[in-house]
């Protein structure tokens, strides 16, 4: 070895690279670097040249500061020769001389001597170590040492445990033997004072030792090999276990538990559940006390069914717990405190609640505030055994509200708690003697439209209510007992319209009136059918004439004398003149009607001249003004045609212009020659008047009344006389030369003769040589007349809002029950396709309409009652 000032150099070049077998052989002196290191030098570096290995430390720093003639440190060599088994690693101690002396020998080469047997350390790497247990260790009330087993991640009984480890092979032996440490947590135990004993069997391969005064807490055991030099042992898999530790000393107690709801203006509303209570709240929010505060890490954890289901919100001595999700049925909740380690006290006394939600009882709660009517209906079951779909709902309860006389400004349902924001206080003061039921209604899907169940909800009466603003009281209703069949109301059916008259031997006769056909009488008995018997207690048959009811205090018609089973009949007296149409259907109180009947159109048995003026009609040309008086003349007792004259008047700011007479010849017509042309052109705002003259009633009646300048554009075409002005034009479908243009205004086409078909579609358009434009009505004019239509004539006819007010582009057809109106659809690019819907009724200018709508074009047809009508 050689000293210089900073460097310690030694030559090893005298040692075998090799073994006799020619396995390599390395060397090194870094355990002495290790050395040097613990006793305070600091080493900057290590170089090993062929053999000569120098290492840069200071060495004489440290000799300066420790002058003790005896400090002396000995060099460790290292050898590895490598093997299959992961080779020898050989330790060999090489002696140096006493520091203070060393300082001396600067520079000066001096012999080492060193044990080169490899002895100082086993040689061949470290056995492997497993902990096979740990035991909890006590002594017994007879004096006797006990140990019971604690599993990995067990619990522990006592603060006192031996661990018992197991090695992979022996222990090795030498100058420095293999030892064994045991960690607690990354703390060896071996070099704690608590440690109590231990030993190593080799008989056994085993080892032990016992651990005293372990603190509470979760701990981890690991064991390993140690060696002074070189490699340790590998580490051993974890083993875990938890030390007890005090119980709290904090108990909980449940008090109560609340249902809270929060109404649509934000109020606070609460119901108490007393322990053994119920509720329908599947969210209750849990309150109670603690006997103590806690500690710091202590939490308050609640149970519901022997289940932890969260820690509570706790405040001094004051705790509460939101729950959610909570399943019919009955609950127990429990709760106590859980120490930080994880030692949980005492429970509580349990706090046992039954869930309702669901489960269909014949009471709920109900809550009266100055603005709101609130009905918890959680109760009621949202869906069937089966699985079907149940909805629950108050409307009907609105509207009888609203018929009542109250505003309801508001209905919100929040998961099964409705409220109804009404001005009930306002109703009580001005009604106070007020009482009625609300109803509750529930519909259950299923595959024939369903069941519609409606129940009557006793609750206090309002004045009552005054005196309970705030509380939640019982309310009740009797689960699917009487009320509105739950069922689809019966179609009926309208089988015929009888003559109803008293013969010469004073028996009551019927005669059929066919569909369509004129009655011979002013009563009339009509008869029908129902698709199945009605229910008592919630159905009434019920029958229009002309969209108005017939049964009630002024018609023959009693609901339990007049009905049998699925037959009925009903007496209407004093028909009036003219056509009528019959429909019923079966009503109930609430909700959805039965359908409608198919309609049953008749014509009143009238006397001539009482009938329509627009039955007549007029053709002008330059020099001939022809009156056809049709039904307007009616025959005598022979068979001729009664006398009747015929006046054009012509008025000019109420001045005459030209007054003319002529009589109706038997063909029923009268012609006024005159200038027509000259008069129309030079008076074109003058009206002209034409009146009839029936010589044998002696009675005068206006036939027709135009601006004759309106008659101008309809020179040689028939024009419907009409006593209020109404241009018409009449059209005969063989006519196919004919043009007709409607002006401005609502312009009405009449046909003029029997049996035609009209076939719109190829007759309308936007162009002006189509045949029929700017006309809005056409009246079939009850003379077995049909007219085909589509969704194509009412776009290029119609026009929007002409007959009411409802956005839609609309056309009208007018006629009798002889008359047909055949619809169909068409396909119109840039409009979706379609269907035709009937939406119901409408009366304009006193007549009532059949309403049919497009459902994707916004076009309206309004077809006259009574007009046979097929849709294709």
């Amino acid at each position: 070895m050689l000293l210089t000032d900073n460097f310690l150099i030694f030559d090893t070049r005298g040692i075998s690279r090799m073994t006799s077998d020619g396995e390599p052989v390395s060397f090194d002196l870094l355990e002495g670097v290790k050395l040097l290191e613990a006793n305070g030098m600091t080493v900057k570096s290590y170089t090993d040249k062929d053999g000569f290995i120098s290492i840069e430390v200071d060495w004489m720093s440290y000799l300066k500061a420790h002058p003790d003639p005896y400090p002396a440190f000995d060099f460790v060599a290292h050898r590895h020769i490598a093997n299959d088994k992961g080779g020898l690693d050989l330790y060999d101690l090489v002696g140096t001389p006493l520091l203070t002396p060393f300082g001396n020998m600067l520079d000066t080469w001096i012999p080492m001597p060193a044990v080169i047997d490899g002895r100082l350390q086993p040689a061949t790497p470290p056995a492997a170590t497993f902990i096979t247990g740990i035991y909890d260790t006590f002594t017994d009330e007879s004096g006797n040492t006990v140990q019971s087993f604690i599993p990995d991640g067990g619990a522990t009984g006592t603060s006192t445990h031996k661990i018992v480890l197991t090695f992979s092979e022996p222990l090795a032996q030498s100058w420095l033997p293999d030892s064994w440490q045991v960690y607690r947590d990354g703390v060896p135990l071996l070099s704690i004072g608590h440690l109590r004993d231990g030993g190593y069997d080799r008989a056994t391969n085993t080892a032990w030792i016992i651990d005293t005064d372990v603190p509470p807490g979760p701990h981890v055991y690991t064991a390993q090999i140690q060696r002074k030099y070189g490699d340790q042992g590998a580490m051993s898999e974890s083993y875990h276990i938890v030390e007890p530790s005090f119980a709290p000393l904090a108990v909980a107690t449940i008090t109560s538990a609340l249902d809270e709801f929060v109404d649509p203006n934000g109020n606070h509303h609460y119901t108490t559940i007393q322990n053994g209570g119920t509720t329908s709240d599947i969210s209750p929010r849990l309150h109670g006390m603690l006997s103590a505060a806690l500690h710091e890490g202590e939490v308050l954890a609640v149970y519901r069914d022997g289940q932890k289901i969260g820690t509570a919100s706790v405040s001094g001595l004051d705790w509460s717990y939101q729950d959610d999700g909570l399943t019919s049925g009955e609950h127990g909740y429990t709760a106590s405190v859980i120490s930080d380690l994880g030692v949980q006290g005492v429970h509580s006394r349990e706090f046992v609640i039954t869930e309702t939600a669901g489960t269909s009882s014949g009471s709920f709660q109900f809550l009266a505030t100055e603005d709101f009517l609130i009905f918890d209906t959680r109760f009621a079951a949202r869906a069937t055994t089966d699985g079907k779909a149940i909805s629950v709902d108050l409307l009907e309860g609105v509207r009888m509200l609203e018929k009542a006389g109250m505003t309801v400004k508001s209905y919100t349902d929040d998961g099964g708690m409705i409220s109804i924001e009404v001005d009930w206080i306002a109703y009580v003061k001005a009604h106070p003697d007020a009482s009625f039921d609300l109803l509750l209604h529930r519909h259950i899907g299923n595959d024939e439209g369903g069941v519609n169940y409606y129940n009557p909800i006793a609750v206090p009466d309002f004045s009552i209510l005054l005196n309970l603003l705030g509380r939640w009281e019982p309310a009740y209703f009797v689960q699917d007992a009487g009320g509105q069949s739950p069922t689809p109301a019966a179609a009926v059916a309208i089988t015929g319209v009888f003559d109803s008259y008293v013969d010469s031997g004073g028996h009551t006769q019927l005669s059929l009136v066919p569909m369509g056909g004129t009655s011979a009488e002013a009563s009339h008995r009509i008869e029908g059918t129902l698709s199945e018997p009605m229910s008592k207690w919630s159905d009434s048959l019920v029958i229009y004439r002309d969209g108005e009811k017939l049964t009630g205090d002024t018609h023959a018609f009693n609901s339990s004398a007049n009905h049998s089973n699925t037959t009925w009949w009903i007496v209407d007296n004093d028909v009036p003149p003219g056509p009528h149409v019959y429909t019923a259907r079966v009503e109930r109180e609430f909700e959805a009607q039965g359908p409608w009947s198919q309609s049953y159109g008749i014509q009143a048995p009238v006397h001539e001249p009482t009938q329509e003026s627009s039955t007549a009609r007029m053709l002008m040309n330059d020099h001939l003004l022809i009156i056809d008086t049709r039904i307007l003349n009616h025959t005598s007792a022979d068979g001729s045609v009664a006398s009747m004259q015929m006046k054009a008047e012509l008025t000019s700011a109420g001045a005459a212009v030209a007054v003319f007479q002529a009589a109706v010849d038997e063909n029923g017509k009268a012609s006024f020659e005159a200038d027509w042309a000259r008069l129309t052109a030079a008076n074109p705002n003058a009206t002209l008047t034409i009146f009839a003259h029936d010589n044998i009633d002696q009675s005068d009646q206006v036939v027709d009344k135009h601006l004759i300048g309106t008659l101008a554009g309809q020179i040689g075409h028939w024009v419907t006389a009409t006593p209020d002005g109404e241009s018409v034009v009449f059209f005969s479908a063989a006519d196919r030369s004919t043009h007709i243009h409607g002006k401005a205004g609502i312009n009405k086409l009449t046909i003029a003769d029997d049996h035609q078909l009209i076939d719109l579609t190829s007759l309308t358009g936007k162009t002006v040589g189509s045949t029929v434009t700017g006309i809005e009505r056409i009246d079939l004019g009850g003379q077995n007349n049909t007219l085909k239509i589509s969704m194509i004539d009412v776009l290029n006819l119609g026009e929007t809002d002409l007959f009411r007010a409802d956005g839609k582009q609309q056309f009208m057809v007018n006629g009798k029950a002889a008359d047909a109106v055949e619809l169909s659809n068409t396909r119109v690019a840039g409009i979706a396709d379609g269907d035709w819907e009937r939406q119901g009724k409408a009366t304009i200018g006193g007549v009532a309409y059949d309403v049919f709508e497009h459902s994707t074009a916004h076009v309206e047809l309004m077809v006259q009652q009574g007009v046979q009508l097929s849709m294709h």
